[in-house]
């Protein structure tokens, strides 16, 4: 009787068919943690910001203020503002936005009138 020697196609075909079930479940776990990662950060960045404005708020922050001064956010639907003070003023933030936006344009036109690049 002659010896043979090496696979039988029915074992080759259950080790890749265990091989693709066992990738298949790899890639779907590690597609669902690239979807949750970007949530999870926000979620960590706004929490680090609520624990960090309840801080400033316990201590008393050195900006220029004297004691304990309140502090707080401003949820909106698409955003949060981090404020100072008792309550949220719109007007102050649309002041600093045109203060910011004539900065902007002031440095556009001084690197146009210098011969810059901005």
């Amino acid at each position: 009787m002659q010896k043979t020697y090496g696979f039988v196609l029915i074992e080759l075909i259950m080790v890749l068919g265990i091989l693709v079930t066992l990738f298949s479940i790899g890639y779907v776990r590690l597609t669902a943690i690239e979807r949750r990662s970007p949530i999870t950060a926000t979620v960590n960045t706004v929490i680090a910001d609520m624990r960090g404005q309840q801080t400033k708020a316990m201590s008393g922050d050195a900006q220029g203020g004297s004691g304990a001064d309140s502090y707080g956010i401003y949820f909106q639907t698409n955003s949060y503002t981090l404020f100072k003070g008792a309550s949220f003023n719109n007007a102050e933030r649309l002041r600093r936005f045109c203060f910011l936006l004539v900065l902007f344009y002031l440095r556009k036109e001084a690197a146009m009138f210098l011969d810059i690049q901005p």
